[in-house]
Parts: C-alpha cells; sequence; structure tokens
C-alpha cells in the first residue's frame, strides 16, 4: 500500500499519518533517528519540520535531492539527445502548474 500512496496520496496526508504514528507510538515518545533514501530523505526531512514535538535524535538523507531535480536525471547525451530536450523542456514547462503543485 505505501508504493501505492507514494504516487497517489497527496504528501501532506502522507505527513499527517505519519506524524499521528509517530506521536501514538510509545517505544518513540523518547526520541528516534530518522534515514531516508532518494525520496524518503525528503519526507524525513519534511517529517521533521512538520511534526513538533517529536524528538528526532538524527536525520540521515542519503541520495534525496534536497534542493531539487533538474529536468530529466540520467537521460543520456548521445543518439537521444533531440528526445531529452523536449521532456526536459516538458517537465520545465508544467513543473510548477497549479494542478501539479497542489496535487
Amino acid at each position: 500500500m505505501d508504493r501505492l500512496n507514494t504516487y497517489f496520496m497527496p504528501i501532506n496526508t502522507q505527513l499527517a499519518q505519519a506524524c499521528e504514528i509517530v506521536h501514538s507510538n510509545k517505544n518513540l515518545s523518547q526520541g528516534f533517528h530518522l534515514i531516508g533514501f532518494s525520496q524518503g530523505g525528503l519526507f524525513v526531512r519534511a517529517l521533521v519540520q512538520r511534526c513538533p514535538p517529536a524528538k528526532v535524535g538524527s536525520v540521515i538523507s542519503i541520495g534525496g535531492p534536497q534542493e531539487g531535480v533538474f529536468g530529466l536525471p540520467s537521460c543520456p547525451d548521445t543518439s537521444s539527445r533531440v528526445f531529452c530536450n523536449v521532456i526536459r523542456s516538458i517537465l520545465t514547462r508544467v513543473a510548477y502548474v497549479d494542478i501539479i503543485q497542489t496535487r
């Protein structure tokens, strides 16, 4: 279910649910550490920022795009350069459209 929620559940809803879990779990009341890989690094950072007063000892983000990712990562720059440039152009134009940002 978590894999589907990654795509279909708004991130703010996911964060609210995670915050509820953190606050209701007595095992976490004395503090805990968070490790996030890739997009998970962004998630754990947002959780710490939006879920006070959770007692977090440390946050480790491995490969998390903390300052964002430009264009289309890992797109080869050889024979498909035109395709990659078209996709990058489309992503740049639609990334900040209201319907994308509010989803």
